[in-house]
């Protein structure tokens, strides 16, 4: 009767031993699967080409029932940063205003500060809109303040009337220029900075 008792007794601790064992058995092999994942997302060798190509949706089956694997989107550094016209107007605002910095495809989250929404789901996607706009030139004195935004006139669209609007009311001054027939030196200096 004794020894039953015991029994009994040890059987509450027996189970609560086996109980965190096995927990730690589970978190042991969720560790290590999570970390065997993570290394193989870090250490491309040692994923298998289908496995890669299966996860981007590109892997196809061909008659035989191999997989034929599509290539993959990569990317690739561009020829040059500027077409050639916003090169030439690069250059044309470097020369008439040699004692400003002058900048390059710049977005408009760079030039302009978003005041007076409170709420971030209007908020959020105003600054989106904001990033996702660039400029072609900003001029900016030697104390980087911003004097003016010049691009080059490509028609109107929506999204440069949504750029006038905001860099109106920021009080940035906006200028659009013919791609084929830049203003004289004289003529680029005064436009800029408003003489």
């Amino acid at each position: 009767m004794n020894l039953a008792l015991v029994f009994l007794a040890l059987a509450p601790i027996v189970a609560l031993a086996y109980i965190v064992w096995a927990y730690r058995q589970k978190s042991a092999a969720r560790a290590a699967g999570s970390s065997d994942r993570f290394a193989r997302m870090l250490d491309p060798s040692a994923q298998s080409s289908a496995t890669v190509h299966a996860r981007a949706g590109s892997v196809l089956p061909d008659q035989d029932s191999n997989p034929v694997v599509a290539p993959r989107a990569s990317y690739m550094r561009r020829a040059a940063l500027l077409n050639a016209g916003r090169a030439r107007l690069l250059e044309a605002l470097r020369e008439a205003l040699p004692g400003h910095e002058i900048f390059a495809r710049v977005s408009l989250a760079s030039l302009i500060e978003l005041t007076g929404v409170p709420e971030e789901r209007e908020r959020n996607p105003r600054l989106r809109a904001l990033a996702q706009q660039t400029v072609d030139c900003v001029v900016c004195d030697k104390g980087f303040g911003v004097v003016a935004v010049v691009e080059l006139e490509t028609g109107q669209s929506a999204d440069r009337q949504f750029k006038a609007e905001c860099l109106k009311e920021a009080g940035v001054r906006y200028l659009r220029w013919d791609a084929a027939e830049f203003p004289g030196r004289d003529e680029i200096a005064a436009g800029v900075l408003g003489k």
